[in-house]
């Protein structure tokens, strides 16, 4: 309950003061989102979770929905030309994010995207990719589902997944804008589909082919990569190689989960627009014809980060009421989605918040909470010969103080790995061996290593211990064991089951710890707390009352009737609340 009177206020006094914005408009305009991660609820709950924002975010994709089809309109007063894409990684973060996404694709066909790339977390199973093809939802977009360098793997062929490219065609200004839409070099896919590289594909016919018909006025690349990725400069110079410079290139960023934008040539920028649904970006672009007519092309490619906040969407609008029937429809898709996936379910209260990215010396890390507490308590029972390893990757939102529901849990931890004992009496000094081997090897994550331990610091060496890691790992964990020891250690990796004979998982296990560690109940600090303010309250109803006195009659009876009994019942609510 805290929780949500504090988002409450939060969004009541940001809504009071949010100025208004002023949208960059040019020849091409584009609205956008990306690495979404199934966030399209928003964040209503625990509103100011982002770094890239002080604001609220709790614009979910309804009000994105409302958004759009408003800008529509005030493209169409203004003769300018408006789309709408979506650059990948629609997968895992929230329990929307099913495998197969059964439950997530009637929501986003709800969005009128022009043009959606592939990210790498639609990758991962093979299950996804084959609900994705088998439910229509690739061709629903009518070729606007684009897969430059991502193939399907069939039984007696290989093809694009979706469509290589496309063409949007610009009605106001009568121009075309030839779309392509790439993922980086990514290895980790499933095994019915083939990631090539993109310095492959700029080499290859139809590739060239596309680019020398002259037939278009700007170029748009959805590039599910970093705007600063190598990959977006391999992709610059080969387009420019063939086109020279007239023609305007707006990259249009993602993967990294960062706003940034940054200017590649003179008529070439490329754009980031942020992550879990905290971003809504815009950014123009000229056409070729417009090029030529001014000395500072830089001027005509514009961007704007809007925060995805409905008081800020309706403030660039101009417009008190944000929503549409569409968007309000979609909003409800939402809600009574999530109402049957039970992801409101009440797990436990959380005391207070932990962060993802907090060190492991801060009381207040999630890592720090996992490997101390979760991991001894519900998967090895305390015992100190057992040891758990994890990629820091794993764990992808802040767990926040208040209520925790399951879709909160299932933020945390969305990959729901399967735990796996890979190894038995491993001695210390081979283990420690081998996860320094492995930290000094592999890069840092803020203050995290990429590679974590539940016995970093303890680890005795004399002492023999047993080795488990998530389904994901098994293969890492099993080689670095065995290149850092002198000794062979039998690597069979197997699911650990618990005593309900179930495969356990890292949100069973967030589960079943603040299930039975933090149980939703009135602590005696919080009944104190709540009794303090209620006294205040009554004090403020007696000082009322008391003021009263000195006034008619009829206004000391008007002030009991309508200011001390509402707050009264005020002061039960909160009680019964609890």
């Amino acid at each position: 309950m805290r929780r949500s009177i504090v988002a409450l206020l939060a969004l009541s006094f940001f809504s009071a003061f949010a100025a208004a914005v002023h949208l960059p408009w040019g020849d091409i305009n584009v609205v956008v989102v990306t690495d979404v991660h199934a966030w399209v609820a928003g964040h209503a709950l625990h509103p100011f979770w982002s770094n890239a924002t002080d604001v609220p975010t709790d614009a979910g994709y309804g009000d994105v929905l409302s958004f759009y089809q408003r800008l529509q309109s005030d493209a169409s007063r203004l003769d300018k030309d408006l789309f709408f894409v979506m650059n990948g990684d629609f997968m895992d973060g929230t329990g929307l994010s099913t495998i197969p996404p059964e439950k997530l694709l009637p929501i986003l066909k709800r969005m009128p995207w022009d043009a959606v790339n592939i990210g790498n977390h639609e990758l991962y199973h093979s299950e996804t990719i084959e609900y994705m093809v088998e439910s229509g939802f690739i061709d629903y977009w009518r070729g606007g589902y684009l897969t430059s360098n991502v193939d399907l793997i069939q039984p007696t062929t290989t093809r694009p997944l979706g469509n290589r490219y496309t063409y949007l065609y610009a009605a106001n200004s009568n121009t075309t804008i030839l779309t392509f839409g790439f993922l980086y070099n990514f290895q980790g896919n499933c095994n019915v589909t083939r990631v090539r590289t993109v310095q492959q594909i700029v080499k290859e016919r139809w590739f060239r082919t596309v680019l020398r018909q002259d037939d278009y006025d700007a170029i748009l690349i959805l590039a599910h990569m970093g705007y600063r990725d190598p990959l977006v400069t391999v992709l610059l110079q080969a387009i420019r190689d063939i086109v020279g410079q007239n023609i305007p290139i707006q990259f249009i960023n993602g993967h990294t989960h960062i706003r940034g934008f940054q200017t590649l040539d003179d008529t070439a920028t490329s754009f980031e627009a942020g992550h879990f649904l905290d971003t809504v970006g815009f950014v123009s672009f000229p056409v070729r014809q417009a090029v030529g007519m001014v000395a500072n092309h830089s001027s005509l490619f514009q961007h704007l980060f809007l925060d995805a906040n409905k008081q800020v969407l309706a403030n660039t609008l101009g417009v008190e009421e944000l929503s549409t029937p569409d968007g309000d429809s979609l909003s409800l898709l939402i809600n009574d989605t999530q109402k049957a996936l039970g992801l409101h379910t009440t797990v436990g209260c959380v005391p207070f918040t932990y962060q993802l990215n907090a060190p492991l010396t801060d009381p207040t890390s999630l890592w720090r909470l996992f490997l101390k507490q979760v991991v001894p308590k519900q998967l090895f029972a305390n015992n100190q010969s057992h040891v758990y390893i994890e990629n820091s990757g794993a764990f992808r939102y802040n767990l926040f103080e208040g209520v925790a529901t399951l879709d909160d849990l299932i933020a945390v931890a969305p990959f729901n790995d399967t735990v796996y004992k890979v190894a038995a009496r491993v001695t210390g000094t081979d283990l420690a061996n081998a996860l320094n081997n492995q930290n000094v090897a592999m890069a840092q994550v803020g203050m995290l290593h990429r590679l974590l331990s539940s016995a970093d610091g303890e680890i005795e060496s004399n002492q023999l211990y047993d080795i488990y890691t998530a389904e994901f790992e098994t293969q890492l964990v099993s080689d670095m064991l065995q290149n850092a020891s002198s000794s062979t250690y039998p690597m069979v990796p197997f699911p650990v089951l618990n005593d309900r004979n179930q495969s356990v998982s890292t949100a069973m296990l967030w589960s079943d710890f603040i299930r039975s560690e933090w149980p939703c109940r009135a602590s005696v600090k919080e009944s104190s707390h709540l009794t303090m303010v209620s006294f205040v309250v009554l004090l403020v109803v007696f000082g009322t009352y008391w003021v009263s006195q000195h006034y008619s009659h009829s206004r000391r009876l008007r002030v009991a009737a309508e200011v001390q009994e509402p707050l009264l019942n005020g002061i039960g609510n909160t009680y019964g609340a609890v």
